[in-house]
Formats: C-alpha cells, sequence, structure tokens
C-alpha cells in the first residue's frame, strides 16, 4: 500500500508545508468540526451521530482546543490559503489572439486580441520536482518495461498495453534518453511522462461560480493508484478564469 497525499498536497508546497491532513487549519478538533459543518446543507439525526462519534469522540479531539474557536476565523482561513501568499504560485495576465468566422488575418500580428487577468500557475518543473520529493514517488516506476500475459502454459505470450510506463512509446524515449549522460556520472536519466487534463469546475450548489483549473498526473504511478480519490494523485498546476468580454460574444 502507498502512503496517502493529505489532500491539500496538490496545489504543491506551501510556506508552512504540512503533512497533516487538517492543514491549514491549526489542529484536528477544528478541522473535523468543520468538516461536519460543510459535509450537509441540513442537518439531520444522522448528522448528530456523525457529531458525537466521528468527532467528540476521537482520540485526537481536544476541548481545550475549541476554547479560542470561532467558526468565521476558521473558514476564512480555508478561504485564503497561505499556499497563494508563496512563490509557488503566480498571478499573471496573458493574451490570446483571436480568429474570425469565415475570415482570415493575413498575419497573426493582425488579428484581435484579448488579455486575460487572474492567471494562476505554477512552474511545471517545480511540479515534476515537489512530486518526486513526495513520499508517494517511491510507488514510482523509474524504469519501463515490457509486460506480458499467457493464458496458459502452452498459449502464446501476449503483450498487455496497460500502463504508460510499459507502453513503446515510453521504452523507445527511454532508449534516446539514458545514453545522453555521461558515462562516469552517478546521476541516472530518467523519463518522466505527465498526463495532462482540464475541465471546469462547477463551485456551489446554488448560482454560476465555476474554476477552471489544469492538473496533471506522474504517469510513472500506477493506473490502478492514481484513480483512487484518496491518493490525491493529481498536481494542479494552473488555474484560469472565465473569460467574460461582451466582444467576444
Amino acid at each position: 500500500t502507498t502512503e496517502h497525499r493529505p489532500p491539500h498536497s496538490v496545489f504543491g508546497p506551501g510556506q508552512h508545508s504540512s503533512s497533516h491532513i487538517w492543514a491549514p487549519l491549526a489542529n484536528a478538533t477544528t478541522f473535523r468540526l468543520l468538516k461536519w459543518f460543510y459535509n450537509s446543507d441540513k442537518k439531520t439525526l444522522e448528522d448528530l451521530d456523525h457529531l458525537v462519534y466521528d468527532i467528540l469522540l476521537q482520540p485526537d479531539f481536544s476541548v481545550h482546543e475549541c476554547e479560542d474557536f470561532s467558526a468565521a476565523r476558521e473558514a476564512r482561513c480555508l478561504d485564503k490559503p497561505d499556499i497563494f501568499n508563496s512563490d509557488v504560485w503566480k498571478r499573471d495576465s496573458m493574451e490570446i489572439s483571436l480568429s474570425q468566422k469565415e475570415f482570415s488575418w493575413n498575419t497573426e500580428a493582425e488579428a484581435p486580441v484579448v488579455k486575460v487577468e487572474g492567471v494562476w500557475h505554477r512552474s511545471l518543473t517545480k511540479v515534476i520536482t515537489s512530486a518526486f520529493q513526495d513520499s508517494s514517488a517511491s510507488e514510482f516506476h523509474l524504469k519501463g518495461y515490457k509486460e506480458m500475459w499467457k493464458a496458459s502454459e502452452d498459449s502464446p505470450a501476449e503483450r498487455i498495453y496497460g500502463e504508460v510506463y510499459t507502453s513503446p512509446a515510453y521504452l523507445e524515449m527511454e532508449e534516446k534518453v539514458r545514453p545522453t549522460i555521461p558515462p562516469d556520472s552517478a546521476i541516472e536519466n530518467i523519463v518522466v511522462p505527465i498526463l495532462l487534463y482540464t475541465d471546469s469546475t462547477h463551485l456551489a450548489n446554488f448560482g454560476d461560480a465555476s474554476l477552471w483549473p489544469g492538473y496533471l498526473f506522474i504517469g510513472l504511478l500506477s493506473k490502478l493508484l492514481t484513480a483512487m480519490p484518496d491518493v490525491h494523485a493529481a498536481h494542479h498546476f494552473v488555474y484560469m478564469p472565465e473569460v467574460l468580454d461582451p466582444s467576444l460574444t
């Protein structure tokens, strides 16, 4: 089994990086109380059972940590995580050249440009570096191989295409990259495939608040682990705002 990453690790290392599952909150008591509060819109008798058994009776729950408790303060802590005040994430603008239906410009320089503000992003190189510094890197397959399967002892071997690091493209790239390092070097070359994804995310049950994140997976981790939600295998690297320029509609 692999050591699961805490949920906040998908955003990268913060100023006060913590391996605790309750980060960025101060302690497990506060984390459990807010988790109970946010897990449903209308509280039921079942929720009250959860409050007693999953919070009050847990060994890491402390009444003393509630003496200065403020729900409003802790909610603000969740809204403003320290990671976006660090140098891990940067806020920039970007310019996009626009196309026009049934018309082509002579050059791209002549095309109209829209400027998009408030794009949060972090370096892909640093994302990959932090992925290898994480404890979950112990599950990475650093050397590709061919995976074969036989239905029986007398059956011919069949090749299985199930992981990135067993694919022909990966093995071909590995053959190109590995010989480029000097023979007397103690450092080993490794091909690191990254799988990029992006999709729009609705943030609330009501209203139109949305977020368009870009995130990646390290292809050296088995898809069986990547597909497990509690492994938190994704690495977020960009948040794109919605373009609301009326001239684009």
